[in-house]
């Protein structure tokens, strides 16, 4: 390309460049952006159902848990996020819970046959 076309290509460019920038729409206000990509992210994501559950039906506690389990507990995580929801350790348990609950008996006690029993609580002071 010589010299002459090049210039009055970039020339063009630059031209259709400015009257875009001058004629494209801006917002006013932060609160503008922020309305618009929460509009845009609501239509376009699934979450999930959110319940204000009382506090009194809540129960708070501890669990051990072995490294391989903690793990998996973090993978089920990463693979709902990868389908664009977000889940917690606690909704990740209380889902198996249900899954387990609905169960067979005979399902049941074969799939805590796979499950070793691991020594609870904290260990001692003074790693003796």
């Amino acid at each position: 390309m010589d010299t002459k076309k090049m210039k009055g290509a970039l020339s063009s460019s630059m031209l259709a460049e400015t009257e875009a920038v001058q004629n494209k729409k801006v917002t006013d206000t932060t609160a503008d952006r922020f309305e618009q990509a929460e509009a845009f992210f609501e239509d376009n994501l699934p979450t999930l159902p959110s319940s204000k559950a009382d506090s009194k039906t809540q129960v708070r506690d501890s669990f051990t848990f072995p490294l391989e389990d903690h793990e998996l507990i973090e993978k089920i995580i990463n693979r709902c996020l990868k389908q664009a929801v977000s889940v917690n350790k606690s909704e990740t348990l209380r889902a198996a819970l249900r899954l387990l609950h609905s169960l067979s008996d005979e399902e049941l006690i074969k799939a805590f046959s796979g499950i070793e029993r691991i020594k609870t609580g904290r260990p001692p002071k003074g790693g003796a």
